[in-house]
């Protein structure tokens, strides 16, 4: 049988698949498969396609280097400027090299294979946590607080962008089950995986975005079959470890060491920070510096030592008021762009897909700053890059 020869342009495919899937294990790999994989598209001459959020994204760039010029300290708001890199070289990396829906979904494949890795090894971590828990003579009530403070983070460095690339992973193996005919049984072994590993996470703002994910995938697909759903979630419950059961109980009645009242006057100082500087915010990467200032009189003082406050763990509050309302509303109205192009599409395994993804990514962006990480932002990016190339050669 006779090889077929490879062109450049399956290498430009090669190196963008991989900076899709390194995203998942290696910050530093991913961000070199990324540029690599621009360089090719060059180097070969390959036609450059960008996907159909450039307006947006363009706005979001150009308020943030404004916020920055006027900042405070405009140099400590470089890390936002850079993190342009990603949103701009791998959707033209992604968008360029994907050339059929073949490619896409051999793409997609690829990302849930190192995913489900992903979730492996978490799942070893969680029973090394847990067996060690017992072996120490924890109370159960103890082991839970002393996990929240230290759960499963798979090859990431920690549980919030784990959670955050299993939310979009799960929604592409959820969708390859409903709309594709081939795989099944390796897809469905890795969602049983990943759900496993997402669960286990404890991370409330990503299962509810995950959850999100999963009902508008059911409704595209089966809409009956959404009355099973709250049968399903109580199975899960039933089943699940007594710390998954007390996470849920958290929502409504937290413990000392949960995040609800953290989250609370973050979300009350972001606003404050928004009210006095609505049109430039505070400064990229100058939220911390201007917390204090902001934070409401009746607040816990002094800030309690275990507050982060780098970011205030919701996407659209923290925009504005690092950034100024104008970059909020870009991120708003990329993600409603994307969400509008998929509806109008809707049909295809990846669209469906992408669709699942954004959803996902803008419930969980009320809980964190989810585009704001790397990995996460790839996560979003990769299913609808994917997208967008299947419907511009359809």
């Amino acid at each position: 049988m006779q090889l077929k020869a490879i062109t450049p342009q399956d290498v430009t495919f090669f190196l963008a698949c991989g900076a899709a899937v390194s995203s998942l294990v290696s910050t530093a790999a991913f961000n070199i498969l990324t540029g690599a994989a621009l360089v090719s598209l060059l180097v070969t001459r390959h036609p450059l396609r960008f996907p159909p959020f450039a307006a947006p994204l363009a706005l979001l760039a150009g308020w943030t280097l404004l916020s920055l010029a006027l900042a405070d300290t405009p140099r400590d708001g470089w890390p936002q400027v850079r993190k342009f890199y990603i949103w701009i070289a791998l959707p033209m990396a992604v968008h360029s090299a994907v050339r059929t829906a073949a490619q896409a979904r051999g793409l997609l494949l690829a990302y849930l294979t190192a995913a489900t890795a992903s979730a492996s090894w978490a799942l070893i971590q969680y029973s090394r946590k847990w067996s060690a828990a017992r072996a120490s003579g924890l109370s159960e009530q103890d082991a839970y607080v002393a996990y929240v403070a230290n759960r499963i983070t798979g090859f990431m460095s920690h549980w919030m962008t784990f959670s955050g690339e299993m939310v979009a992973a799960i929604a592409i193996s959820v969708a390859w089950l409903m709309f594709v005919r081939t795989r099944r049984p390796w897809i469905a072994t890795a969602l049983v995986v990943m759900a496993a590993a997402q669960v286990l996470s404890l991370t409330r703002t990503m299962w509810a975005a995950t959850a999100a994910a999963l009902l508008y995938l059911i409704w595209s697909w089966r809409p009956r079959f959404l009355l099973a759903v709250p049968v399903a979630a109580g199975l899960v419950l039933a089943a699940a470890p007594g710390g998954v059961t007390q996470r849920v109980v958290s929502l409504w009645k937290p413990g000392k060491k949960d995040s609800n009242e953290h989250r609370y006057w973050l979300r009350l100082t972001g606003i404050r920070m928004i009210a006095a500087h609505p049109l430039l915010g505070v400064g990229p990467e100058h939220v911390k510096r201007n917390f204090e200032a902001h934070l409401p009189s009746e607040a816990p003082r002094p800030i309690p030592k275990d507050w982060y406050y780098d970011h205030l763990h919701n996407l659209y509050i923290h925009y504005a008021a690092e950034r100024g309302l104008p970059a909020a509303l870009a991120i708003v109205w990329l993600l409603g762009v994307v969400l509008r192009d998929m509806w109008i599409a809707r049909g295809p395994f990846e669209v469906q897909a992408a669709a699942g993804c954004v959803i996902g990514a803008i419930v969980a962006g009320w809980g964190e700053v989810n585009l704001g990480d790397s990995e996460v932002l790839a996560s979003v990016l990769v299913p609808i890059c994917c997208a967008y190339s299947v419907i511009r050669d359809a």
